[in-house]
């Protein structure tokens, strides 16, 4: 028994906008996975990485410029204070080896490096750093009298009236700081040593 042909037109109409549908379906999957795609996601996507990484670096940099602005900010009370105790340190281990050695080193160097001198029990101190103001520590040496020690103060300049000396008594050391000295265990001098 065969359909009549208005049923047949019909059916295939409709069979026919169903597939229409169904291609149009698909083409907007398609179209959304492919803009999709494009999108940023997490670890699907090279560029999101580099984004990352680079909004770190920028964040990292930024922190440790600000650190850098607040460190270089302290007051100068402080530094003042900072460089006193270390001229302290630094005048207490000049003292040491002048009491192992017989004299006052020519540089300051000798505090941390054992030259093969006589008598040397060092190091006398563990680490050298430069002054607040990254400068050296000064040191004029001057035989058996007191060396010359000092900062070269704010300006950075030597000779100046900013400068900061170490008093006589930074050079006193007590007879129980000169006993630990015979055993290495006991030493804790503070001041670091650091190349220029």
């Amino acid at each position: 028994m065969a359909l009549p042909a208005e049923l047949l037109v019909r059916k295939s109409e409709d069979e026919k906008r169903r597939v229409l549908e169904s291609i149009a379906r698909h083409a907007e999957r398609t179209r959304k996975a492919f803009l999709f795609r494009d999108t940023i996601r997490p670890g699907k996507n090279p560029r999101f990485l580099i984004l990352i990484v680079v909004g770190l670096l920028v964040l990292g940099g930024g922190l440790i410029f600000s650190a850098r602005n607040y460190a270089e900010r302290k007051a100068p009370q402080d530094r003042e204070e900072q460089v006193r105790r270390e001229l302290q340190v630094l005048a207490g281990a000049l003292t040491l080896h002048k009491e192992h050695t017989g004299h006052y080193p020519q540089e300051l160097v000798a505090l941390y490096e054992d030259w093969g001198e006589e008598g040397w029990r060092g190091p006398y101190i563990t680490t050298y750093v430069p002054d607040p103001w990254n400068r050296p520590y000064g040191y004029i040496p001057d035989g058996t009298n007191l060396p010359a020690l000092f900062s070269y103060g704010p300006d950075r300049k030597p000779f100046t009236e900013d400068d900061i000396h170490a008093t006589p008594e930074d050079f006193i050391v007590s007879p129980e700081e000169m006993q630990s000295w015979k055993y290495p265990e006991r030493r804790s001098p503070s001041v670091q040593i650091q190349e220029f």
